[in-house]
Formats: structure tokens, sequence, C-alpha cells
């Protein structure tokens, strides 16, 4: 059983996210912190420079409101973090950082892209401190 539980969901694929929790509530101990991530990959500067200047915040109070969304439908109160930069890397830095016990993610099927540049649930299982559980 954990007691601090990380369930990272990329919102393209949110239809995932329920499954992802109902395992993070199986797993967890009572009383278990579990925490919803989303990671926004960053915008280079020269492309921002031409965004509208709210942009991050809006994209960052539309992920907030939809895990908030995910939350309640599973009927969980979770800690909701949303991270900037490549996947994985924020995902295990945020993991790290919460000093979570197990990391709840889903996979695909892999396309050729993957055999090029791995999963992002590839590279959290390589380089995660925490045990992983891959929900395909």
């Amino acid at each position: 059983m954990y007691k601090t539980i990380l369930v990272p969901v990329d919102l393209g694929h949110a239809d995932a996210a329920g499954k992802m929790i109902d395992v993070a509530q199986k797993v967890a101990s009572p009383g278990a912190r579990i925490a919803l991530c989303h990671v926004v990959w960053d915008i280079p500067e020269y492309v921002m420079v031409e965004l509208p200047a709210d942009i991050r915040q809006k994209t960052e109070e539309e992920a907030v409101a939809k895990l908030t969304a995910i939350a309640e439908k599973a009927g969980i109160d979770p800690d909701i973090h949303i991270e900037h930069g490549q996947p994985a890397n924020s995902i295990n830095n945020l993991a790290d950082k919460l000093g979570a016990e197990l990391i709840v993610v889903a996979s695909h099927k892999p396309g050729i892209e993957d055999f090029f540049i791995g999963s992002t649930a590839a590279r959290i299982v390589s380089h995660a401190k925490c045990c992983v559980h891959v929900i395909r």
C-alpha cells in the first residue's frame, strides 16, 4: 500500500484518467495522498513573443479546470500540479519533490515515432526513483 501516489494525466488522452485513478485508489493506504498532474510543453521564446501574453496562464487555468473535473468525476480530492517542460522529466522530478512512492501512468500502443524517440511512459519507467504502475 502506498501513501503518496502521482497520477500524471495527458489531457489530450484524458479518457485514461479514470482507469489510472481507480488503480491509484485500489493500492492507496488509508489516508493516502493522490496527486494529479499535467505537463505543458515549454514554448520557445521566439514563438512566445508572437502569442498572447496570457497564453501560459490560460493554459494552466484550463488544465487545472480539466483535472478538477476529472477528480470530481472520480470522487477524489487530489493535489493538483501543472508542470512545464519535457513530460517524463517533469513527472519524475515532481515525483521526487512530492516523495511519491508510486507513479500510475497510462501507456498506448507504440507508434513508429516511439521506436525513435521512446514513449513518455517508457522514459518514466527508465528514470523513476519510485515504483511505476503502467496501464495499457
